[in-house]
Parts: C-alpha cells; structure tokens; sequence
C-alpha cells in the first residue's frame, strides 16, 4: 500500500531502510534478509543503507512496477477491477535483465550476500544469478504457472551444468561474471563483432536481412536463395 507510506515506498527511501532494518534486527535471533525494490534510480543505495541497518543478506529484485494492458473496448486499465485499475507489479522472465543487473550492482557495492530473484524459469536462469553473484536463487512466478513439478527439472539442469563444466560444487560459480564487467566508457571500441551464418537452420527467410538493412548496417544478403554476408560493409 505505497499510498499509506508502507511497501515498495519504505524500500525507496534509504533512511526508512535503514531505520527499519535496524528496529528487526533488535527484536529478532534470526538471520534479516531484506528484499530491495527495483523501482529506485540507484539500487545500490538501498542495499547500502540496508547493510548500515545490519542486515544479514539481501534479495534482489522485487516485482518491477508497471500497467500491464489497457482495454482498447473499454479504455479500462487491465486487470480491471469494477471499471477501474491500478499500477501494479511486473515478474517472470521480463524481468530477468534488470534482476541480473542489480544483483550485480549490489555485489560489487556490498559485502552482504544477496538472493537472486526475478525471471527464474529453468536453471540456465538460475546459474545466470550465481555467475552475477547470488549466493541462491528464488522462484515465483514458473512455479504458478507450472507447478512445484519444475524443482526436478531445475536440479538436474544445473547438476549436469556443474558436471561438463568441471564444478564439484555450486559455490564455484559464484561471481565469475564480475569480473567481465566494466564501465561503458572503458570498452573497446575498436572491437568488431562480425555476423556469422549457420547453412544448416537457415532458411533464407530474409528478415534478419530486413533488420540488418533497416538498422543502417546492410551485413546481410540474399544471394542465390543463400544467405550471405556482405563483405563490403562488414
């Protein structure tokens, strides 16, 4: 209820986070994991102000607000209740990037552990989490939509993961994609990325040539109902 002060509205301002963070931690003996918000400018603040508190973990992200449809009968903002609608909390995999994100953001600014949440629906997503630093992950939204059934799914996924990729365990994935991130001013700008062409499931179906051309690079052509690629502007 972000009307009433209470929420998502404690979770974007960084003295309330603390304050309150703090007041848990005087009348609890178990471990305080604060859940952050991603509706703020700078995250980080907040895990930040968290930590001052005394928090003993982080989780990362909570839903991301949004307005998921308007009626285009009606004008009604959807999900309608009686005519009328509100602004409400978008999860599952549209999230994932701006989850991945922020987890990463929180590791690299604190020394807490961090929960990663938002978009997992396989274990691909789950590792992704690891690799950006979570210490486990969390799932919502896949369970609701398939049921607890997917866990086995999920475990065996990572367990054979963890096996081709020579881990004996699951800790060892922990933030090794950190390191691979820098400032977008300290990229190579020299670095090309030149587009590659499997004969074997294309089609020729012409719309990444579409795209290509479309997007101002021209690397792409149909020649001889073959797809090519364009040296001249590569």
């Amino acid at each position: 209820m972000p009307e009433k002060g209470l929420g998502s509205a404690i979770g974007q301002d960084e003295e309330l986070t603390q304050l309150i963070t703090s007041w848990v931690k005087t009348v609890v003996s178990i471990p305080v994991i604060v859940k952050l918000t991603p509706n703020v400018t700078d995250i980080v603040k907040l895990a930040v102000a968290a930590e001052k508190g005394g928090a003993d973990g982080l989780a990362a992200i909570n839903t991301v607000q949004c307005l998921s449809a308007i009626d285009l009968d009606t004008f009604a903002p959807l999900p309608a209740v009686n005519g009328f609608s509100t602004f409400g909390g978008l999860s599952g995999p549209a999230v994932k990037p701006i989850g991945l994100r922020c987890v990463a953001q929180i590791s690299q600014a604190s020394k807490l552990p961090v929960s990663g949440l938002g978009g997992v629906s396989s274990w691909k997503e789950a590792v992704e989490y690891m690799l950006a630093d979570a210490g486990n992950v969390q799932i919502c939204t896949e369970v609701m939509l398939k049921g607890y059934g997917i866990i086995k799914g999920l475990t065996a996924g990572l367990a054979r993961y963890l096996k081709d990729k020579g881990f004996p365990r699951v800790s060892g994935l922990r933030g090794l994609a950190l390191p691979k991130l820098t400032s977008h001013e300290s990229l190579d700008r020299n670095c090309r990325v030149r587009p590659s062409v499997d004969p074997k499931t294309c089609n020729a179906c012409g719309r990444c040539v579409t795209a290509c051309r479309d997007g101002g690079r021209n690397a792409l052509l149909i020649r001889d109902s073959r797809l090519v690629i364009n040296e001249i502007t590569v």
